[in-house]
């Protein structure tokens, strides 16, 4: 219950942080689309992740999880240093 406090902290100010940062990426007439679509990879990704993620606790075991995120951050970091680069 502890762990919870800090972690809906940080979530709620990783989720400001965010659509402002979509706001100013985008024209002013097209905040209302940029703010739409996140909301919808938002939900879509919180309905599927629960499915995807007792699938492969079921046949991959627990690990598999924490080597999925570290994969997903590689990728991440690969393609921050490349777009760095240019």
């Amino acid at each position: 219950m502890l762990l919870q406090i800090p972690m809906v902290c940080s979530l709620s100010l990783i989720n400001s942080i965010l659509q402002s940062s979509l706001t100013k990426s985008v024209p002013s007439s097209q905040t209302g689309t940029m703010l739409g679509l996140n909301m919808a990879v938002h939900s879509t990704i919180r309905t599927v992740a629960p499915t995807i993620g007792g699938a492969m606790m079921a046949n991959l075991g627990y690990p598999s999880i924490g080597y999925l995120g570290m994969g997903c951050n590689m990728v991440v970091l690969l393609l921050l240093k490349m777009l760095d680069l240019q």
